[in-house]
């Protein structure tokens, strides 16, 4: 049995891994950078605001301290709500805030990754291309 730490994928890709990961016995946590609140069967979500540092450091200091044994990035964060909802004047901020903090995420995620344990990235053109929800 494993500790997972899922971040990413409320689109639906995060749905079948989760099943994968029961299956097998796993613990797995949660997490979305889209919405405070996404449910999918019995699990919380814990939202993460990426243009917001308080949200990036409040994420982090509720990590510390765990250990997993596989975290699973899912990098198809998008832009929104779509293309007719999102205003492009941001996308300059919106890639700056990304692409900085989520290194930074990704940097102290090592921190709590056990000896034996993997970290696995999953991503698609869908990472860089506004979609709807």
């Amino acid at each position: 049995m494993e500790k997972v730490l899922i971040i990413g994928g409320t689109g639906g890709l995060a749905k079948t891994i989760i099943n994968r990961m029961e299956l097998a016995g796993d613990t797995v946590e949660l997490l979305t950078f889209r919405q405070e609140f996404k449910k999918h069967g019995d699990y919380n979500w814990i939202h993460l605001d990426l243009e917001n540092l308080q949200t990036v450091d409040n994420f982090l200091t509720s990590i510390y301290g765990n250990e997993y044994d596989k975290i699973i990035l899912i990098a198809s964060n998008t832009l929104g709500n779509g293309i007719n909802g999102f205003n492009y004047n941001r996308l300059k901020h919106y890639h700056e805030s990304y692409y900085l903090n989520y290194i930074y995420i990704v940097s102290e995620l090592y921190k709590v990754l056990s000896d034996h344990g993997q970290m696995v990235f999953i991503s698609s053109m869908a990472a860089n291309v506004t979609i709807p929800d």
